[in-house]
């Protein structure tokens, strides 16, 4: 159905209008009385549920409030506006505010200004309607805040700005500082027809007539009134120049110059209608009157719309990696079907290899006894001569050694195969050392040693040595004594297995 037509309230009644590229269409329309909104409420039946509208207010009850508030920030200044805007306007939930500046001297306080619509009777029932039908209120904006934004589009103009206008509702005049609302007030029309130029200028000065009492503006400040035409056959009617009229300048302004891609307004006489709605749906941010319980429900659907959303990429994102998991499944399981494949062919050309083999003549566990009883006869039979041609090589550099007793084995019980580096000889050796000084036993007793250590894989410990090389024991003249009487080196020495 596209986006959901823009309401308008305007004394004769809610109005309904879509709007296209180019062009404005009034949908509908439906009178104030009884008979008018139960047909409005047979007309959102026509809308999906939760549909959320927009609704423009264009009423002569409106009363405008500059108040001078302490300047704060954070949450206390919400606290302390809504404090001083139920004071203000009690009896009504439609209200609107707009910071406008803060003081130049003192404290600095803040104005702010408030905008009520001070009959909610002729509002409350069209929102009953919208909320019966299960649909939201999105916003709920005056239509001077809309003709605020129709400044950024007028020439810069010294000093406060009018601005008259005509809607379906009547003849507008507005006044704003900069592109700030100060005050507007409605003169309801009793034709769609364009009133003569002399009753804008009439409403004009009435306002600024206001304007001076409320002391808004002075005598001695000079101010521009725009008076906005539609492109009519009788706009005409609006003179180009006016002339200067007290403290007043009148300068008309057509409206397809300031914004050239509004659109068209309909013969039906809206006026500047079509240009108010196309800056109402342009600008989603301006002050509104929108009561509390909208406002909660607005936030509440977009909370839920936020989690629908969310929801909605969590299920893709799960049927994302649904996918990339089947895909990897799929792949996982075309490999293992390969390696099966690749295992039974390897299965196969083994079982043909062992086919094919002849028989041994023998077991093979026959040959496997034969085989190491081959290995422990080879160690066996090695005895010692490979073991002492080495010592004797290693020990034929030093003159003077007096070697007393060889012991020699060799590990004959281990298993070649488990433990190659078991299979070794060891050799017990026992050196005699000199009688007379200490000096000359331990310079002899580590010439052996050194001499031991240069063959190849021999690993060395020793059993005795002089009591000079002990630092563990403590020497006095009797163990000295005791120990030169029959000084010896006794040296364990590992061997590993010779070769045949």
């Amino acid at each position: 159905m596209g986006s959901p037509p823009l309401l308008y309230l305007a004394p004769d009644g809610l109005h309904c209008y879509r709007q296209h590229e180019r062009t404005t269409e009034h949908d509908g329309h439906f009178a104030s009385e009884p008979a008018g909104q139960e047909a409005f409420a047979r007309w959102l039946g026509g809308f999906t549920a939760g549909t959320s509208f927009t609704l423009l207010v264009d009423l002569p009850d409106e009363r405008f409030k500059i108040e001078t508030v302490p300047h704060v920030r954070g949450p206390d200044r919400k606290r302390l506006r809504e404090r001083r805007q139920a004071q203000i306007f009690p009896d009504t939930p439609f209200v609107a505010h707009q910071y406008l500046d803060r003081e130049q001297s003192g404290r600095r306080d803040e104005r702010i200004l408030f905008a009520a619509l001070s009959r909610p009777s002729a509002i409350v029932p069209w929102l009953d309607a919208i909320e019966r039908n299960r649909h939201r209120l999105k916003r709920l904006v005056p239509a001077p805040f809309v003709a605020a934004t129709v400044m950024r589009h007028l020439p810069a103009a010294p000093g406060p700005v009018l601005l008259g206008l005509l809607t379906p509702a009547g003849l507008r005049v507005s006044c704003f500082e900069g592109q700030r609302l100060l005050f507007s007030r409605l003169r309801p029309g009793s034709s769609h027809a364009q009133p003569p130029a002399s009753q804008w200028q009439d409403e004009a000065r009435e306002a600024h007539r206001h304007l001076l009492s409320q002391r808004l503006v002075t005598h001695s400040t000079s101010c521009t009134c725009y008076l906005l035409a539609p492109p009519m056959d009788d706009a005409a009617s609006v003179p180009d120049t006016s002339p200067a009229q007290g403290d007043l300048h009148f300068v008309p302004q057509a409206i397809l110059p300031l914004a050239p891609g509004t659109p068209q307004p309909s013969p039906d006489g809206e006026g500047c209608l079509p240009f108010l709605l196309h800056l109402l749906n342009n600008h989603p941010r301006l002050p509104q009157a929108t009561p509390a319980d909208a406002l909660l429900s607005n936030q509440l659907s977009q909370i839920g719309l936020a989690l629908k959303a969310a929801a909605v990429g969590i299920l893709f994102l799960c049927w994302a990696l649904a996918i990339v998991h089947m895909q990897e499944i799929q792949d996982l399981e075309q490999r293992r079907a390969a390696a099966k494949t690749r295992g039974d062919a390897a299965e196969h050309t083994l079982a043909a290899l062992v086919a094919a083999s002849p028989t041994p003549p023998y077991p093979l566990p026959q040959l496997q006894a034969t085989l190491d009883a081959l290995r422990r006869r080879s160690t066996a039979s090695t005895g010692p001569e490979p073991a002492l041609r080495q010592l004797a090589v290693a020990l034929s550099p030093i003159a003077d050694i007096a070697l007393r007793r060889i012991d020699w084995s060799a590990n004959r019980g281990a298993d070649p195969a488990k433990d190659a580096a078991a299979l070794g000889q060891r050799l017990i050796l026992h050196f005699a050392l000199p009688y007379e000084g200490a000096r000359e036993r331990v310079a002899h007793a580590q010439r052996i040693l050194t001499a031991l250590h240069t063959i190849p894989g021999a690993r060395l410990h020793t059993q005795q040595v002089p009591v000079e090389m002990m630092a563990t024991r403590a020497l006095s003249p009797a163990v000295l004594k005791a120990e030169a009487q029959a000084p010896q080196l006794v040296v364990h020495l590992e061997l590993p297995a010779a070769t045949p």
